[in-house]
């Protein structure tokens, strides 16, 4: 963590990412600081990194240690998506829900499609499932690009709006999600359902397991996806059904149409 910090403190964005998502709370050796974790998230996205962008958007998607505002989750990942591809799915739930946006499943297929044309990480291996079940068919050309978000427009949180401590859920490691950028690297088939490889599935799995054992209800949406592309329907089944009971609507949905 000190040279993750030190990284970060000597201008490397991508250390910034790291150490705000260590300090979401997803490893257990290093004790939750939420108002740090975001401070070094946001800073991260500041600085141009997707990955930040998103774990921040995070943060107020869910209206964890910052009140719930989807008019800035909307505009951290719109950031993030423009930044970093893989992260393009964020916006995509919000899509896919209504949330914060009017709600376009078509818009939301162009943005899942966008993390699956990675090819690269685990997660664009889960959102190549996910389109395919949800929409059917072969991914298509990832979608136009998402216009940029000026700094000024994403609102900066007051030390009063950050003081209730909370986990960011599902937040994602640079080291863990996108290859380009240091993350574990998974090779997916950008096609039909039926090509999609289990290796990056089991990684998602093993990555968000731990925030959901913690009620962390995007963290157990992710995982609750990741065992149904496996086969894992009974497991999938469990997990989705927590993110629902811990009201991720998000998963709600998937455990209706993930069948």
């Amino acid at each position: 963590m000190r040279l993750y910090e030190k990284g970060c403190n000597g201008g490397s964005y991508g250390s910034c990412a790291q150490a705000g998502f260590l300090y979401s709370g997803a490893v257990e050796s290093i004790p939750r600081d939420d108002v740090r974790g975001l401070s070094m998230s946001r800073k991260a996205c500041y600085g141009g990194d997707g990955v930040g962008c998103g774990n921040a958007g995070l943060r107020y998607e869910f209206g964890m240690s910052v009140p719930k505002d989807l008019g800035i989750a909307t505009a951290l990942f719109e950031r993030a998506c423009k930044l970093d591809v893989a992260s393009c799915f964020r916006l995509g739930i919000l899509y896919q829900m209504g949330e914060g946006v009017t709600k376009d499943e078509k818009r939301a297929k162009e943005l899942y499609d966008r993390t699956c044309s990675v090819r690269t990480d685990s997660l664009s291996t889960l959102f190549c499932h996910i389109s395919g079940v949800l929409y059917g068919g072969k991914t298509v050309q990832p979608a136009p690009d998402v216009e940029p978000v000026a700094e000024a427009d994403v609102a900066r949180p007051t030390s009063a709006s950050v003081s209730r401590p909370a986990t960011a859920p599902g937040s994602v490691s640079r080291d863990s999600v996108a290859r380009p950028q240091g993350a574990v690297a998974s090779s997916v088939s950008r096609g039909s359902v039926s090509n999609v490889g289990g290796t990056g599935l089991e990684e998602v799995v093993s990555m968000m397991k731990g925030q959901c054992d913690q009620k962390v209800a995007r963290a157990c949406s992710l995982a609750g996806a990741a065992e149904h592309g496996l086969g894992h329907k009974p497991a999938s089944s469990a997990l989705l059904k927590q993110a629902c009971d811990l009201k991720d609507a998000w998963g709600c949905d998937l455990r209706k149409r993930l069948k």
